[in-house]
């Protein structure tokens, strides 16, 4: 079944823009942003139950590190908890919306599935902390020259994944 629907929207702009959607009956994928947006959030559960337990437990062991993460110095937080909502996106609908709702991270989290990316403050800040610690790591910490250009590459390629990968909300200061 097709069906033809017109509308408009307020730009904020004091714009109108007028929107021809074609929506089709039967599909599985979404037709309007909103409904993309929604999707993203609804879990896709394995089916094999010791997949499911898997995930869930690799997903709980992300969130504890996220939250040492927290309270640790130099120890990522946003990263574990992005690797948990994904577990859980994978093994149960109910410990990733209580991982999205959550009042501290889930903003950032659902912006981050969303596709809305993150604020630019934490975008910057994220680069110079990889350049500090794998600078440091490199030229002070580590003495094994493998293992220094080990570390050199895997900072590289992380400088290079949040700043050509990772996209940056519109705002400097998004969510604060």
């Amino acid at each position: 079944m097709l069906q033809l629907i017109l509308g408009s929207m307020y730009d904020g702009d004091h714009t109108w823009r007028v929107q021809l959607a074609v929506r089709f009956y039967n599909r599985d994928y979404p037709t309007t942003a909103m409904e993309k947006d929604q999707n993203v959030h609804i879990a896709k559960i394995t089916e094999n139950p010791l997949s499911r337990i898997l995930w869930i437990t690799v997903g709980c062991l992300f969130v504890g590190l996220g939250a040492i993460g927290a309270v640790v110095p130099g120890l990522p937080t946003t990263v574990f908890l992005v690797l948990a909502a994904a577990c859980f996106i994978r093994s149960s609908q109910e410990l990733y919306d209580w991982l999205i709702t959550n009042k501290t991270f889930g903003p950032y989290l659902k912006d981050y599935r969303e596709g809305k990316g993150i604020p630019l403050k934490a975008k910057i800040m994220a680069l110079v902390l990889i350049v500090i610690f794998v600078s440091y790591a490199v030229f002070f910490a580590i003495q094994t020259t493998v293992i220094r250009i080990l570390v050199g590459l895997v900072g590289l390629i992380g400088f290079w994944f949040v700043s050509f990968k990772v996209p940056a909300a519109n705002s400097l200061l998004a969510r604060d």
